[in-house]
């Protein structure tokens, strides 16, 4: 009957499959990042995505903007005057700060501010539906192709695919809103 010791030096040198060894960090198995194109699209189509979102929101914006300037109004104005039962209108400085926040929120109505700044969205919204719906479209189409071209499908492509599809359909969702909101701010 013999005794069989293992060797130290034999258990320390395995490695299961993961690349892990025994007594040691994660070993790289070689994969490295390969710079794309497509990254580049991945990028510009983030871009017009924001862009475009702000596109939809802008005319909210110019609502809320005009409510926190009547909200600074009531609270500068008409809150002081309600606590001191009108005597602080005795005061210059007082009567001139309420026209100065009174002629700050007039100016967003005066002149068409408003309006100028639809009539800007409106145009501007065109092109960015244009110019960034073609860059997302190629990237999807670029990145769909490059996905199927090499047999060894890695993570890093698949990412960028599901970048630019949820930019796609972000782009989608504020271009249908953007286009609504800036017709019906128009008219």
């Amino acid at each position: 009957m013999a005794i069989k010791f293992k060797s130290d030096f034999d258990t320390s040198q395995n490695t299961d499959n993961s690349g892990a060894s025994n007594n040691g960090p994660l070993l790289d198995n070689g994969s490295k990042k390969k710079f794309s194109p497509v990254s580049i699209f991945v990028v510009f189509s983030i871009i017009a995505t924001l862009v475009m979102v702000v596109h939809a929101i802008a005319p909210i914006a110019l609502i809320f903007i005009w409510l926190c300037m009547l909200m600074v109004v009531f609270i500068v104005v008409f809150a002081p005057t309600i606590l001191t039962l009108g005597l602080i209108w005795t005061s210059d400085g007082f009567k001139s700060f309420a026209g100065s926040v009174y002629g700050t929120f007039l100016f967003l109505d005066q002149d068409g501010v408003q309006q100028d700044a639809l009539i800007i969205l409106s145009k501007s919204f065109w092109y960015v539906l244009y110019i960034g719906g073609a860059l997302i479209l190629i990237g999807l189409v670029w990145s769909i192709l490059e996905f199927n071209n090499e047999l060894n499908n890695n993570r890093i492509k698949k990412r960028r695919m599901i970048k630019i599809i949820v930019c796609a359909v972000i782009f989608a969702i504020a271009s249908i809103f953007a286009g609504f909101l800036l017709a019906n701010g128009q008219s």
